[in-house]
């Protein structure tokens, strides 16, 4: 008797699979997990903000030899780039793998910029919000700035 393919022959049990080498198959695997236990914590505390590890502010010098490491890094990048467009001119050496290299240095280029400057943005981002709400402090306490009422004790002349 000839079967069509991927039809199985009827087991005894028909919550029973047919999978090669499982050794359980009994469940369906959608299958609802026992009421043993839980899947995650419902009774979950959240911690005290004061044991949180503080986010270090960047120390405005260490920010500009980070922004300048970049630029010399950059600047390295483009005298690779340069260094190969010489040795295309010069024609000593096979264009295509020349070619090939300065695409990859120019990729290589474009994917550290990205990641580097990824990173630089998150943390101009932080410094914005942080900055934003101390203005937003500042200006609640002082006001616009430009019309200073007197105190409510003393007159006005």
């Amino acid at each position: 008797m000839q079967r069509k393919r991927n039809q199985h022959p009827k087991s005894r049990n028909a919550n029973q699979r047919v999978t090669p080498g499982a050794t359980n198959t009994e469940r369906h695997p959608n299958q609802i997990a026992p009421k043993e236990g839980n899947m995650a914590d419902t009774q979950v505390k959240r911690s005290h903000p004061l044991a949180q590890p503080k986010r270090r502010s960047l120390n405005p010098r260490l920010k500009n030899r980070v922004y300048e490491t970049v630029y010399d890094l950059n600047r390295g990048f483009a005298v690779t780039l340069e260094a190969f467009d010489r040795l295309e001119r010069l024609g000593f050496f096979r264009r295509d793998y020349l070619r090939a290299f300065h695409n990859m240095a120019d990729e290589l280029r474009a994917r550290t910029n990205h990641e580097l400057t990824g990173t630089l943005r998150d943390r101009e981002q932080q410094e914005t919000a942080q900055f934003g709400r101390i203005r937003v402090k500042w200006e609640r306490r002082f006001g616009d700035g430009t019309s200073q009422r007197p105190p409510k004790n003393q007159k006005h002349r």
